[in-house]
C-alpha cells in the first residue's frame, strides 16, 4: 500500500482504496490491544511462533515427483518472477513497493481438494494436474496448514472404511466430489467468543488466528454427488460425517462437518442451489468457522470466499487500517464476509468513530456478516450496516456518501460500470481502461 493519504485526499475528504492479498506474503503477530487502546496483557498474545520462519525454497516432495501443479515455483521464493514487473509498475506510479516474505510452509488455512480414484481404485484427495482432471495426491503438502493435512488423511481413511466411492465425471457417478478444509483457531469458539484455557492453575487466551495455531481444529465441507433437492441425507454420507466427528485418534481435529449437495455434470465445485448446504454435525456447523482480523471476529460460511493465507491477509489489513481516519464514513464494495470493513470498525486502538456500509451481491453473506457484527461493541454495531447489492449499483451511493471507498473485486477485476463510477469516466472509457 502507498504511504498514508496524501494531503489533497484529506482535503477532499474522499479517497478510493483497493486491497488485494496473495501468498506467500508477510505474516506477523501484532500486539493485541483492548478496545480502550491500551496494550493487552501479554497472556493474550501467542508467546511463540508456531510455524517456521520464511524460507527461500519450498522443499516439497510433491513439486516434481507427483507433478503437482499447486505451486508455480519451488526455489527463489524471495524473488518470484512477477516481483520485478510489480516493482516496475508501481515505480511508474510513483509508489514505493516492497515484498515481505512470510512463512512459506503451513500458510494455507483453507484448501479445496478434489476426490477422485487413483491407479489402484482407491479414493484420494489432491489437486488436478495442469490441463487435466487427473488428481495428484498431496499428503503432507508443505504449504497447507498441518492440521488440514491431518484432516485430509482422516477423510481418506474414513472413506476407505465406509466404501465411499470417488466421483467419476465421465459418467457423473460416484459419491464424494470435493472436500473443503478450513483451519479454525482454538481461541475462537463456534460463536466467535474467545476461549480461555486453564494451565497450571492459571489461564491464558489461545491463538485467534489459524496462522498462529499449530493445533487448530478443522471445519470439513463435503461436496456430495446428489440432487440439492434431496430431502434425505444419503446413509453413507451420514456415516462419513459421524466417523469424522468421532475423531478416531484425535477428537480435537474436526470442529464441524457440513455438505454441499451438487449433482451437476460440470466443473462447478460448489453448488449454489438454495438448499444445497446442509449441516451434518458439530456445533452450528455452517457457521462455526471464525477468524480474527485485527480486533474483528469474522464468521465464514463454507460457501463464503476466504483468503487462504490468513497471516498475510491480516498483515495487509493492519497496513490498510492505518490509511483510514478514525471518523471516516467507509463504503465497502465486494465485501464478501466483510472482513476488511469489520476489521476497521473493530479497531479498538484507534477508537473508531466512523461508520461502515458494506455491500455484497450474495445474499448468503448477510447471515455471516450479521453474526460477525454482533461481536462488536454495541455503540460500534449501531454504525455498521450491510446490504445485498451488486457493486455496479452500490458504487454510486458509496462515492456520494463515503469518505473512504474500499474495493476488493474478484479476480476478473472491476466491471466497467463500477470502474466508471469510481473514476468519473464514462462506462465506455472505463471499459477500455486497464483495471488495477
Amino acid at each position: 500500500l502507498p504511504s498514508p493519504l496524501p494531503r489533497s485526499a484529506r482535503e477532499r475528504g474522499r479517497s478510493i482504496m483497493s486491497a488485494v492479498a496473495s501468498a506467500p506474503a508477510a505474516v506477523g503477530v501484532s500486539p493485541r490491544r483492548r478496545r480502550d487502546g491500551a496494550r493487552a496483557p501479554s497472556s493474550r498474545r501467542p508467546s511463540v511462533r508456531t510455524f517456521a520462519a520464511a524460507a527461500t525454497e519450498l522443499d516439497c516432495p510433491h513439486f516434481d515427483a507427483s507433478r503437482c501443479d499447486g505451486c508455480a515455483i519451488a526455489t527463489g521464493l524471495d524473488a518470484p518472477p512477477l516481483l520485478a514487473r510489480a516493482r516496475e509498475y508501481f515505480a511508474s506510479k510513483g509508489v514505493d513497493f516492497a515484498m515481505t516474505l512470510g512463512p512459506t510452509n503451513g500458510w494455507r488455512c483453507r484448501a479445496k481438494l478434489a476426490a477422485r480414484a487413483v491407479e489402484d481404485g482407491a479414493l484420494a484427495l489432491g489437486l488436478f494436474r495442469r490441463g487435466t482432471h487427473d488428481v495428484a495426491p498431496i499428503p503432507g503438502c508443505v504449504v497447507q496448514h498441518p492440521r488440514i493435512n491431518d484432516a485430509a488423511l482422516a477423510v481418506e481413511a474414513a472413506c476407505a472404511r465406509l466404501g465411499v466411492r470417488a466421483y467419476d465425471e465421465r459418467d457423473n457417478t460416484g459419491e464424494l466430489r470435493y472436500v473443503q478444509f478450513t483451519a479454525c483457531a482454538r481461541g475462537l469458539d463456534e460463536r466467535g467468543a474467545e476461549v480461555v484455557a486453564g494451565v497450571d492453575g492459571g489461564s491464558h487466551f489461545l491463538p485467534t488466528s489459524p496462522s498462529d495455531d499449530l493445533l487448530a481444529a478443522v471445519h470439513v465441507a463435503l461436496v456430495w454427488n446428489a440432487p440439492p433437492s434431496s430431502e434425505e441425507i444419503p446413509t453413507r454420507l451420514r456415516l462419513l460425517a459421524d466417523d469424522l466427528l468421532a475423531g478416531v485418534g484425535d477428537p480435537t481435529l474436526v470442529r464441524g462437518v457440513c455438505v454441499n449437495l451438487n449433482d451437476g455434470a460440470d466443473n462447478v465445485i460448489v453448488g449454489d442451489a438454495p438448499d444445497a448446504w446442509r449441516e451434518l454435525g458439530g456445533a452450528n456447523s455452517l457457521y462455526s468457522s471464525w477468524c480474527a482480523h485485527g480486533d474483528a471476529r469474522v464468521c465464514y460460511h463454507p460457501g463464503s470466499f476466504m483468503q487462504a493465507n490468513v497471516g498475510a491477509y491480516n498483515r495487509l489489513l493492519e497496513s490498510l487500517r492505518a490509511h483510514v481516519p478514525a471518523d471516516a464514513a467507509v463504503g465497502e464494495l465486494y465485501a464478501g464476509a466483510g472482513a476488511i470493513g469489520l476489521s476497521i470498525a473493530a479497531d479498538g486502538g484507534k477508537e473508531w468513530r466512523g461508520s461502515l456500509r458494506a455491500t455484497e451481491a450474495a445474499e448468503a453473506s448477510r447471515a455471516t456478516f450479521e453474526l460477525s457484527a454482533a461481536t462488536l461493541p454495541k455503540a460500534t454495531r449501531a454504525r455498521v450496516s450491510f446490504g445485498v447489492e451488486r457493486a455496479e449499483h452500490a458504487a454510486g451511493e458509496a462515492v456520494r456518501d463515503a469518505d473512504v471507498v474500499i474495493v476488493n473485486p474478484p479476480r476478473k477485476g472491476l466491471d466497467a460500470k463500477t470502474r466508471a463510477t469510481l473514476t468519473g469516466r464514462t462506462a465506455a472509457a472505463a471499459a477500455a481502461a486497464v483495471a488495477i
